[in-house]
């Protein structure tokens, strides 16, 4: 069975990975934009439907269960404990530990269908920051359980969650984001928070790559049957197995390559909360807030077209805005918990 070590004996990397978590969640964060500005890509173009739910059960399915595999094979070549030292190899888990993964993979199926719908309404400049809301949610269950002072992480939360706010105000048609595309993000924040703290404790009593396959597996199956069920129905059936067979063969090559990043985000993610708080952990990561900016842009830019990205000069300044608040926050925090430890 895997165990908890806490504080990794396990060679250099070890030393590191505890000393330097901040340093590589800040990686982390960059992947994270990179694969969800993918799936922006993939659900948009790719699977492109006139109805925005298909891809997103489509994608939700499919993607899950190529992740399952990439997540295996990976798992079982040196590459396992680059995202945790303290990982021997894969195993069954603690019967406790694998409670955790099942509810923590059907939180995250959860908050993967809400996302992966609204990423079919709006951009991903946009998409990232609202899906930030989850944050708020981690701060309050945190400070009710007393893990966390709010003095301390008041300030650089409400920066990072005010700066998501107003990088979010923008959309393709100017100002408004939809009913739709505002909502399904902020409901995904809700899920993927409960998700969150499934997730630490379940990596606490096993390792970040065993508790991150378990995870994905049992997100896999979840999703599968949310999937399946929302199909049927919703009388979608049809157009779920037409697009799987239509459309999933040239976006392979997409998926696979937002799978291979996701092994190390997830992991990398999972294993950070063995030494930090959650609240702590998700002020890191918000970064990709920032980040969906210029690879929005960058993207535009080499591929015109590829998303339908705002055109008044306004809504850019108030993201730009946005990004430095978001920075700020990030900073106040790794200044403070630096601080700390010295």
């Amino acid at each position: 069975m895997s165990k908890n070590i806490g504080m990794s004996k396990h060679g250099w990397w070890g030393r590191f990975q505890r000393d330097n978590m901040r340093v590589i969640l800040m990686a982390a964060a960059v992947i994270v934009a990179v694969f969800s500005t993918n799936d922006v890509h993939i659900v948009q173009n790719v699977l492109e439907t006139s109805d925005p739910f298909i891809p997103a059960i489509v994608y939700l399915t499919i993607g899950a269960w190529i992740g399952v595999i990439i997540n295996l094979i990976l798992s079982l070549t040196p590459l396992g404990k680059v995202v945790d030292a303290d990982f021997v190899a894969l195993d069954w888990m603690s019967l406790r530990a694998q409670r955790f993964a099942f509810y923590a993979g059907l939180m995250s199926a959860a908050a993967q269908l809400f996302l992966l719908w609204g990423a079919g309404s709006i951009d991903p400049g946009a998409l990232l920051p609202l899906s930030n809301v989850s944050l708020l949610f981690i701060v309050l269950y945190e400070t009710w359980k007393g893990k966390i002072d709010i003095k301390e992480f008041a300030l650089p939360a409400l920066l990072v969650m005010l700066g998501a706010f107003l990088v979010a105000l923008g959309s393709a048609g100017g100002w408004a984001i939809s009913l739709l595309g505002l909502s399904l993000p902020l409901i995904k924040s809700l899920f993927a928070a409960a998700s969150r703290i499934l997730e630490q404790k379940g990596t606490k009593i096993s390792d970040g790559t065993n508790f991150s396959f378990w995870r994905f597996f049992w997100l896999a199956v979840t999703g599968t049957v949310m999937s399946i069920v929302t199909a049927v129905s919703f009388g979608k059936w049809d157009q779920f197995v037409e697009v799987i067979l239509t459309k999933v063969p040239s976006a392979l090559p997409w998926i696979m390559f937002t799978m291979f990043l996701v092994y190390f985000s997830v992991g990398i993610g999972n294993t950070a909360k063995k030494y930090l708080a959650l609240s702590e952990i998700h002020v890191v990561m918000s970064l990709p807030v920032v980040l969906g900016i210029p690879a929005t842009l960058l993207v535009n830019w080499m591929w015109p077209g590829t998303f339908s990205v705002p055109t008044d000069p306004g809504v850019w300044v108030m993201r730009s805005i946005g990004a430095v608040l978001v920075l700020w926050g990030v900073r106040r925090m790794i200044a403070s918990r630096s601080s700390q430890k010295s």
